[in-house]
């Protein structure tokens, strides 16, 4: 076995290649990164700014619950839908008679055969589309009894039920709420 030379016992210890040179990436390789970087920002904005619009959008489909107990009041009563066109009693934002609806809806507009469509606030929300989101009554029928229930935008009901009302959605599918899809 040879002993090494005392040249070779000063020199830094070298593994794998011994002439390559480290490089930065040059300008095309860096430019392909920062347009990867810039696209994938993008994409979270617009997610973003999609959830933000469907979290608002939500507003809609809590405040539906009151109109459908009032317009279900009206049919039992009269022993049918109201006309369309029908004035809801006064409906006010966490009972403040200065903001109508709520933050985000404008106002609610009975449809015909109990359907009924809020109208949001194109200042407050910007959707693609219009501003407009539609509850439809959908009837099923039991032996002595007949259930309602409404469903919102494109949503559909199941085969067996009867759906009344005209679908007035102006909201581009993909921001309408989960369930109204």
């Amino acid at each position: 076995m040879r002993q090494p030379t005392l040249q070779q016992l000063n020199s830094p210890l070298t593994i794998g290649r011994q002439n390559s040179v480290v490089r930065f990436p040059d300008a095309l390789e860096f430019a392909i990164a920062a347009l990867i970087i810039v696209i994938a920002l993008l994409g979270m904005l617009s997610a973003g700014r999609i959830a933000m619009m469907q979290a608002q959008e939500t507003e809609g489909v809590q405040l539906a619950t009151d109109v459908e107990q009032r317009l279900l009041a009206f049919r039992a009563q009269h022993g049918d839908w109201p006309p369309a066109g029908f004035n809801i009693p006064a409906m006010h934002y966490q009972d403040n008679p200065n903001t109508p609806i709520g933050r985000f809806v404008i106002s609610v507009q009975v449809e015909s055969a109990g359907a009924f469509t809020f109208v949001y606030d194109s200042a407050m929300i910007p959707f693609t589309a219009g501003h407009r989101l539609t509850f439809r009554p959908v009837h099923i029928n039991t032996p002595g009894q007949e259930f309602v229930y409404w469903v919102c935008g494109y949503h559909h009901p199941p085969p067996e039920s009867v759906l009344t009302g005209t679908n007035e959605t102006d909201i581009a599918p993909f921001e309408v709420p989960f369930t109204c899809r």
